[in-house]
């Protein structure tokens, strides 16, 4: 929660309930969010957690309460199923760590800046790292840092600042060059200094900085969703993905009151990705089927990978009982399976689950697949959010699905960099 509350200073001073993101995290919510899978023998709290559970969580809207409403250790979040929520996760900004193309004194140089220029203009960077402290990776009497073995990251802590003048020699195992992060540990301030400690640029278990970025809870009242445990694959509707080749992810929703709509949320894989935005009003069951379109071709580009919300570049009115859909075509320079899906794996979101008629996708905006043909309970992580108001199937000849949708091969981080 740390990287959440971080970009809210100096203005505003939040402490976030992790009592209450844990225990919604692996149990389904009185709003009717399924739960990540549960590990058997493994208690409820020491279930562990990762930014990616944490990002669907947040932004599908369970949550950030206040500590205070729900302290670490205190009753369980089920006892206060309704505590108002404080801020809504808009937007979750990814930092691919290390990044290999370029290298300077012995650190991924590139990476380090990317969080160097985060932590000064928005906030705490959100990273996994290798928790092995031992004789060779920690002193103590320094409280530095260094792991240079090959296992990933099984811990979360947070950098809140740096030092490049930070010598080398203060670390069990001396790296090519000096420098360290400072990091927020989440283990009480009887560790390190206070809670702090050093850790060096050339960590080789440094894993996907993030930086979380929120609206005020009031912003959006309604979320329109089909992705409750989010992005876990990535997809193509094409015969041959390629990089830098357009496709088109739409989602399908009805209202159940009167509303305005304001932005589309959605995540992107790559540096520089393109983004247009489509609002259809629908008399049919597929995206193909618009009597209007409200707003058409919004342009954009997403300078980092991650999670966006996407204001409108005008408010969309949908009277109540409207069928609409929202359409984004996305072009990732450098990857080739740009659409993000939430969809069942074992082990990780067993529960995940979707039904025909909710998300399409397309090779050209134009022929609207059912995503649910060749990815069973997948659908597009998609949201369209709104506030309300008073009131003022496939084609024909469409190509099966299961013929056309590639899959990128599973895994949480589909990130990529772009060459500088």
């Amino acid at each position: 929660m740390a990287a959440l509350e971080s970009p809210l200073l100096p203005g505003e001073t939040a402490d976030f309930s992790e009592w209450h993101l844990a225990y919604w995290a692996y149990n389904d919510t009185p709003d009717g969010f399924p739960a990540f899978t549960v590990y058997d023998g493994v208690g409820l709290f020491d279930q562990g957690g990762d930014d990616w559970k944490a990002m669907a969580v947040l932004a599908r809207g369970t949550g950030p309460v206040n500590e205070s409403d729900l302290p670490y250790g205190g009753p369980l979040p089920s006892e206060k199923p309704r505590l108002p929520r404080q801020k809504l996760l808009t937007s979750a900004l990814y930092m691919p760590y290390p990044a290999v193309e370029i290298w300077r004194d012995g650190y991924p140089y590139l990476a380090v800046e990317e969080v160097k220029d985060a932590l000064m203009n928005r906030g705490a960077v959100s990273i996994g790292m290798m928790a092995d402290f031992n004789e060779d990776t920690w002193n103590g009497e320094t409280g530095a840092f260094f792991y240079s073995g090959p296992r990933g990251a099984n811990h979360a802590v947070n950098i809140v600042g740096w030092d490049d003048h930070f010598p080398r020699e203060r670390f069990a195992t001396r790296p090519a060059g000096d420098g360290a992060w400072i990091v927020r540990n989440s283990w009480g301030t009887s560790f390190g200094e206070a809670g702090y400690f050093y850790m060096s640029y050339e960590d080789t278990s440094l894993d996907s900085g993030i930086v979380y970025l929120a609206s005020p809870a009031g912003e959006y009242g309604i979320i329109h969703q089909y992705d409750p445990l989010g992005w876990i694959r990535s997809v193509s509707p094409l015969e041959t993905p390629a990089a830098g080749t357009p496709a088109w992810m739409a989602n399908v929703f009805t209202t159940e009151e009167s509303q305005v709509l304001r932005a589309v949320s959605f995540y992107v894989p790559d540096y520089g990705t393109e983004y247009e935005i489509t609002i259809g009003v629908l008399s049919g069951p597929t995206p193909a089927d618009k009597e209007s379109m409200p707003l058409r071709g919004q342009r954009g580009v997403l300078e980092k990978p991650g999670y966006h919300t996407v204001a409108l570049g005008k408010q969309v009115y949908l009277p109540r009982g409207t069928r609409f859909s929202v359409e984004v075509k996305v072009t990732a320079p450098e990857y080739g399976y740009p659409l993000p899906v939430e969809a069942p794996v074992a082990g990780y979101s067993d529960r995940a689950s979707a039904e025909p008629g909710q998300s399409f996708c397309s090779a050209d905006g134009e022929t609207w697949i059912d995503l649910t043909g060749g990815v069973p309970g997948g659908n597009f992580c998609l949201k369209a959010l709104g506030q309300g108001a008073e009131s003022g199937g496939c084609s024909t000849g469409a190509p099966s699905l299961s013929a056309v949708l590639l899959l990128a091969p599973f895994g949480l981080v589909l990130i990529r960099r772009g060459r500088s």
